[in-house]
């Protein structure tokens, strides 16, 4: 079975990065990667990581900048809802002292269903979800990648960061943002 291209192209994505050699043909600064899925097992990101490690000419030991984790059947969410506003979660706590450590150039979630805790037509929880997710770009100086399953989506660069809006789903954000001093991509 084919690999959902988001998944595949967001984990070429982070080996891209980790490795420092490049991305479907572009260019990429190096660096460490946090990539967690929702979606897929151990043994699915692995299997998904042989095949590109293989039609890159790759082997594990190039990723060393590398962190997968899967979190697949366990509880996903990186906010809590209060009804009154989100919280950061135990995991999103876990994840950004992974970070502090690892000094990330990229984290990829994914994906938006598995990690939002809240209706995704309420803007103001919405808001308060990706600033929860800003926050952590801009505390860890690093790149943010979102999952979503795709609608129609409109890009906006706006006050330094690229947003990707889901035209049919009022207002709430599929991908998040890059901060211009550390555009990579």
């Amino acid at each position: 079975m084919a690999a959902p291209a988001k998944a595949m192209l967001s984990l070429q994505l982070a080996v891209g990065v980790a490795t420092g050699r490049g991305w479907i043909g572009r260019a990429v600064s190096g660096g460490r990667v946090i990539y967690m899925s929702a979606e897929d097992d151990d043994d699915e990101l692995h299997r998904r990581l042989d095949d590109i490690l293989q039609a890159d000419g790759r082997i594990y030991d190039d990723l060393h900048g590398l962190t997968l984790r899967s979190v697949a059947g366990e509880d996903a969410l990186l906010a809590v809802d209060s009804q009154m506003a989100l919280m950061q979660s135990e995991l999103f706590k876990e994840l950004d002292a992974r970070a502090a450590d690892a000094n990330p150039t990229l984290i990829v979630f994914g994906t938006l269903a598995d990690v939002y805790p809240a209706n995704e037509y309420d803007r103001a929880k919405v808001r308060q979800f990706i600033g929860i997710l800003l926050g952590l770009a801009l505390k860890r100086n690093c790149a943010v990648l979102l999952l979503g399953h795709p609608v129609s989506y409109r890009f906006v660069q706006r006050n330094g960061f690229l947003w990707i809006y889901g035209l049919e789903q009022l207002g709430s954000v599929a991908s998040l943002s890059i901060p211009d001093h550390r555009q990579r991509l």
